[in-house]
């Protein structure tokens, strides 16, 4: 009998990971000007061949864009958002693919569009109403291996992980228990702690884990001096800014 680590991942969930992976390079490339406004996008075919992808995986990365309101809209298993706070952007581009989404967050969210569990006593019952888990939490001393061998055992059978966040919410030995023992079907990891991994880390025998070089996040550099620039003008001009960090909650 083949061990969990040898099986073939159930389709679904890789796929997934590799539309959110060429959306998030389309999407990139699109703000920084390489198709400008107002012009066609290359074909399918030729989109295909700049990204490595299929026509298949970039018409989905496509319509993944398209709800985020960057292209025309070109018009489940269900997926999970872990996050502080919900994110439009990433919630609103996955749900056009047709997903159902539900969140997690430390403080309630009453006016958020999906179904958000808050609080740490609603945890276990959001993993268990999870299929695809998308991590983007802050990491903080509450969410130090918050993804643990109780977490990963508590998400439906056969369930996928997506970590984008920081590598310590994640125990990866739990992690790779749970994919041998058949409960998770694989995961894809951007981040990981004590990186990079050395060449002889068990995490590399796994067929069905995906690792990218932590580039789950491209800074735009354009638009991040100009929303530093305009911070600065605030501050000289003694108005308040956005995105202060709250030192209480680390985040």
């Amino acid at each position: 009998m083949k061990s969990a680590a040898s099986r073939t991942v159930r389709s679904g969930a890789p796929e997934a990971a590799r539309y959110l992976a060429i959306s998030r390079d389309l999407a990139r490339d699109i703000y920084r000007g390489k198709y400008p406004v107002g012009t066609l996008l290359p074909p399918e075919t030729s989109l295909s061949e700049a990204y490595g992808a299929s026509r298949q995986t970039i018409r989905e990365a496509m319509r993944i864009i398209g709800g985020m309101g960057l292209i025309a809209r070109q018009r489940g298993i269900g997926t999970t958002v872990l996050a502080a706070t919900p994110l439009p952007a990433f919630t609103q581009s996955v749900a056009s693919l047709g997903f159902s989404i539900v969140a997690w967050a430390n403080r309630p969210r009453p006016h958020s569009s999906i179904r958000v569990y808050s609080g740490a006593e609603t945890l276990d019952e959001f993993l268990r109403a999870s299929r695809i888990l998308v991590c983007l939490l802050p990491l903080t001393p509450a969410t130090q291996r918050i993804l643990d061998h109780a977490a990963l055992a508590a998400l439906r059978p056969d369930s996928y992980v997506i970590n984008v966040a920081r590598g310590g919410h994640l125990d990866v030995g739990a992690l790779l228990a749970s994919i041998k023992d058949g409960h998770i079907a694989g995961a894809t990891l951007d981040v990981l702690e004590g990186e990079p991994i050395l060449s002889g880390d068990p995490i590399w025998t796994y067929p069905n884990i995906r690792i990218t070089p932590h580039i789950s996040a491209s800074t735009l550099r354009p638009d991040a001096v100009a929303q530093i620039a305009a911070k600065v003008r605030k501050l000289a001009m003694g108005e308040a800014v956005t995105g202060i960090v709250d030192r209480r909650r680390g985040y």
